[in-house]
């Protein structure tokens, strides 16, 4: 563990400026000022630099799952959502995909194709990977409660790396080697979307809501106009 030097200030020292002082003196190597954001070296408090402690593969392994299971940000080009972007309408929103992505259920996504739950944490789901006999996990589900796989594995395929996918899109890889379009269709014959004839109602009823706010809008600028003339 490392701990910044104490600057030089002009005032009268505290009890923790002395602590500082003192670790300025310890013996053992400090690093270059630039490795610090204020140009302040750091400087080694306890330990031996030759003498670092060694652990098991296995105990790494679990500590770096460990950390990457904590991370609770994703770049968005590594997320695989299945479809060009999110829905923003009604119309969109009752696509096959944004439907499966609101109601699957990641166990019967994953656990028919050799994935295993080891555990949960809240709404966290904990994932071993097809193959896998070692301790740990291979993904979780919903970190963060934002639905997503988030795959940690180099050996996880279809599935790359440090990459989230959406419910829709781990169905597509997993069910159907990536076929976004066959993986729509299949859920729509399983009843995931809206028929073709509900679409065309509700897209007949926001006709009829637009035509009707124009018209009254269109009766606003009347009134307003006739009552400038009265005037």
């Amino acid at each position: 563990m490392t701990r910044p030097a104490r600057p030089i200030l002009h005032r009268s020292p505290t009890n923790a400026d002395r602590q500082d002082s003192a670790a300025s003196r310890s013996p053992g190597a400090s690093s270059p000022p630039a490795c610090h954001p204020r140009h302040r070296p750091y400087v080694l408090l306890w330990g031996d630099l030759a003498g670092i402690p060694t652990i098991t593969p296995e105990a790494r392994t679990l500590l770096l799952h460990a950390a990457r299971a904590l991370n609770a940000y994703v770049r968005p080009e590594h997320i695989v959502p299945g479809h060009p972007a999110p829905a923003t309408t009604r119309a969109e929103a009752q696509r096959p995909g944004n439907q499966f992505n609101a109601r699957a259920d990641w166990h019967a996504i994953l656990e028919p194709h050799g994935w295993r739950c080891v555990g949960h944490r809240g709404q966290t789901g904990y994932w071993r990977r097809p193959g896998r006999t070692e301790p740990g996990w291979s993904a979780t589900t919903n970190f963060a409660g934002r639905g997503f796989l988030y795959v940690f594995s180099t050996n996880a395929a279809p599935f790359d790396p440090d990459t989230a996918y959406t419910p829709f899109a781990a169905y597509a890889l997993l069910q159907h080697r990536g076929d976004f379009t066959a993986a729509a269709k299949a859920l729509a014959a399983q009843g995931y979307g809206a028929s073709a004839p509900q679409l065309e109602d509700w897209r007949a009823a926001r006709a009829r809501h637009r035509r009707r706010e124009a018209e009254a809008i269109a009766r606003r600028i009347l009134a307003r106009r006739q009552g400038a003339t009265d005037g």
